[in-house]
């Protein structure tokens, strides 16, 4: 777990930079006072050059103030965003995660489309907190760019980033121990990267070009030297004055022969996406992050930034082209689009190295949110092995959770009392199987287990406007686990209060049945129940929960620690006498 004692230092860099920023405040203000006085008094006192001089010298020094100082500013937003880091650290930690204290992104937008993607993970969604308010995605994203908050919610539900991230675990355990960690999270909350077009989309606009077309190249020279001619000729008195305009006619009616389909895009979107990973690659430069991964060098990070700075400036122009009178003014005297577009076309970047850019970024927001667990938790890296082995294992969602040791293999069936924390061990067990497969760290001291594809059956409830029972939705949910494909990879088969939605015989039948098929396929399972004859099924390993009462048998606790052998306890009666219904 991350020691969390240098809040302090940094909230005092803070007070710090925003003394200089009303130093620079209040000499910005004297600065453009002077400039107005010196401009007063060269239009009331005979137009004097003097005053003339010293206001373009104030109006110069002004705008040179303005880019020295800058960089007071993006700092304050940086020491901001690391006291926002800090902040929460501290409420994950406590489990206080609400919109207020910074958990804004709850991943709802990759819900529904990832929904689409199969009945298993529709149906895990359905059972698992993974997206949504107080979700696993919502406690751990640290994810800004589109790119990166996708690829920590697909990497949530799909199976295949262990395989790619084979050696992230162990980066990611020593990456959440490194108090630098926040440093990185505070830059990574510079980019904001969101646009309304899928990725290779955005990429391809970013860095098209126009269409190349040589006659309008050579008719731009050729129009910059007609209007370098009319412009000779009306100062010298060859052409009278107004002969200008021709000039401003030529430069607005070339202009429009250089319309392009980039124009329709939202330009200033997409410059302030890119403004945001400059921003957090200009952070970064500042971080030894080598240890991660050998790519990120702040050689790699500051020659990247070098080329993006470049695009954005170019996309902040094309912006500023939305502004009628910009534009207008601009084009009448410089023919400005097709100035543009030939300036454009030389300095745009290359595709492959943004693509490889914007991946080692979203690696990096993937990284430092899976990073989380391990920062504000009790974590390990979790190894493989023939079984479910594991110490200490908690949900990270669960407030106070109490922490569970337990190792099986093929089958079990978990008894115990109504709330005794039955559903809540078969969620824990299920959101560390996915921490593993997305390539993190899991929330135990010891952890080891085969690769798994999740199937769940936790969360049944009717959807009356499809007429489907509570008793048919957990036959669906059943049916997949038994049919779906696994991709040679095991399945862990999570079934809660097994078909409580039908008559006791049925059920008992029923579950029998559905054991006796889990236990030839290739699979582990566990089964929580309240029907005892399922625990002398053959080759079924049994654990239980249990109640605790106080010595009058007036009060009832739980101690919610998984204990072996079946559960010789019942609490319903005791609970539905308290209440007062029977």
């Amino acid at each position: 777990m991350l020691n969390l004692q240098e809040e302090n230092k940094y909230q005092q860099l803070l007070e710090k930079n925003k003394k200089t920023i009303l130093s620079i405040t209040i000499i910005r203000v004297i600065l453009a006072l002077a400039f107005i006085i010196s401009f007063i008094c060269f239009f009331t006192l005979d137009y004097s050059i003097s005053f003339l001089i010293v206001g373009i010298i104030l109006i110069g020094a002004f705008f040179v103030f303005i880019f020295l100082t800058s960089k007071y500013y993006s700092e304050e937003k940086y020491l901001k965003n690391v006291i926002l880091c800090f902040n929460k650290h501290k409420n994950r930690r406590e489990n206080n995660i609400n919109n207020s204290l910074g958990f804004f992104d709850k991943g709802l937008d990759f819900k529904r489309n990832l929904a689409k993607s199969s009945l298993r993970v529709k149906y895990l969604m359905e059972d698992i907190d993974i997206f949504g308010e107080n979700s696993l995605y919502q406690n751990i994203c640290s994810a800004k760019s589109l790119l990166g908050r996708e690829e920590l919610a697909k990497s949530l539900i799909e199976t295949t980033y262990l395989d790619k991230r084979k050696e992230w675990p162990q980066k990611i355990y020593e990456l959440g121990n490194n108090e630098r960690v926040i440093e990185l999270e505070a830059a990574l909350m510079e980019n904001n990267c969101e646009f309304d077009m899928e990725y290779k989309d955005y990429l391809a606009t970013i860095t098209r070009k126009f269409a190349e077309k040589p006659k309008r190249k050579w008719g731009l020279i050729g129009l910059y030297l007609l209007d370098l001619l009319i412009i000779v000729l009306s100062i010298i008195g060859v052409l009278p004055l107004y002969s200008l305009v021709l000039v401003i006619i030529l430069n607005l009616y070339y202009s429009t022969l250089f319309s392009d389909d980039l124009n329709k895009v939202n330009s200033t979107k997409i410059s302030n996406s890119l403004f945001g990973y400059s921003n957090c690659l200009r952070i970064l430069t500042k971080q030894d992050l080598t240890f991660i991964d050998e790519k990120y060098t702040k050689d790699y990070f500051y020659a990247e930034r070098k080329k993006l700075t470049r695009l954005v400036k170019l996309w902040q122009i094309m912006s500023y082209k939305n502004n009628i009178i910009f534009k207008l003014l601009l084009n009448s005297l410089f023919c400005f689009e097709g100035l543009f577009q030939q300036v454009y076309n030389k300095m745009i970047v290359d595709v492959y190295s943004l693509d490889q850019t914007f991946n080692l970024i979203s690696n990096l927001e993937n990284m430092v949110s899976l990073s989380n667990v391990v920062a504000d938790y009790e974590a390990c890296v979790p190894k493989n092995s023939e079984k479910i082995n594991f110490v200490n294992l908690i949900n990270p969602l669960v407030k106070n959770c109490v922490p569970n040791s337990f190792n099986y293999q093929n089958g079990v069936v978990l008894t115990g009392s109504n709330m005794s924390g039955k559903t809540t061990f078969l969620r824990t067990i299920a959101i560390n199987i996915i921490l593993k497969m997305a390539g993190g760290c899991v929330c135990a001291s010891e952890f080891s287990s085969p690769n798994y594809e999740v199937y769940t059956s936790l969360r049944v409830k009717d959807e009356m406007s499809e007429g489907v029972s509570t008793f048919y939705a957990e036959i669906a949910k059943i049916r997949e686990m038994l049919s779906s494909n696994s991709d040679n990879l095991k399945k862990l088969c999570l079934i809660d209060e097994i078909f409580k939605g039908t008559n006791t015989l049925d059920r008992i039948y029923g579950a029998t049945k559905l054991i006796e098929k889990l236990q030839t396929i290739n699979s582990d399972f566990l089964v929580s129940t309240h029907d005892f004859e399922l625990c002398d099924l053959n080759n079924i390993d049994n654990y239980h929960f249990s109640e605790l009462y106080d010595d009058l048998y007036t009060k009832i606790s739980f101690d919610y620690k998984i204990k072996k052998g079946k559960s010789v306890s019942t609490n319903a009666i005791f609970l539905l006498k308290s209440s007062g219904i029977i």
